[in-house]
């Protein structure tokens, strides 16, 4: 399905099935009246104005064998959009050990993610699969899975862990930067 206008497929109440197939151009919309969407194959991509999956309500669920790849929203990578609210989606096991390292899933939340308040996006998330998600890293807040294996969007950029001395060290000596460079 390739359209340029409104919604590739536009779900509100009843169930939609995607098992193979291509949907780009527009997003697939969930209404918040909702339905049941079931994405198990296929692939969405090249959506540029809502993301891949615009979710405003309903039931979503997603595995590996979807190929969630190259949606935008306002040119920011948005594979999965939500608007105002998350509503969580269900992310099953199959498919993900098979899947290219480089074919993330980008969520785009427009709301705010508050310090301390991570927002759900799905619940009992293998490793394995929430190794997929990401979101485009100047955003206020990053994809990250619990202990619990929550998925969630969590305040704050992903940095790297803050650095710890050697054993029995507390200092550092930093080359001179003003010294030749060995060797010369």
């Amino acid at each position: 399905i390739t359209t340029s206008q409104g919604y590739s497929v536009w779900v509100k109440g009843g169930t939609y099935n995607m098992t193979g197939g291509k949907i780009s151009g527009m997003s697939v919309f969930i209404a918040e009246e909702g339905g049941t969407v079931e994405l198990t194959g296929g692939e969405i991509s090249g959506n540029t104005t809502y993301g891949g999956l615009f979710i405003l309500g309903g039931d979503l669920t997603i595995n590996g064998n979807l190929k969630l790849t190259g949606n935008k929203m306002n040119n920011i990578p948005a594979d999965i959009f939500y608007d105002s609210k998350v509503i969580p989606i269900t992310i099953t096991d199959e498919g993900w050990t098979n899947k290219p390292e480089t074919e993330k899933i980008y969520i785009y939340y427009s709301g705010t993610v508050t310090e301390g308040k991570p927002i759900t996006i799905a619940s009992n998330v293998s490793e394995e699969a929430a190794k997929y998600f990401t979101c485009q890293r100047s955003l206020s807040y990053h994809v990250e899975r619990s202990a619990g294996g929550e998925l969630q969007l969590v305040a704050g950029t992903m940095a790297a862990p803050p650095f710890e001395f050697p054993a029995g060290k507390d200092q550092l000596t930093l080359p001179n930067p003003d010294a030749p460079a060995a060797g010369q």
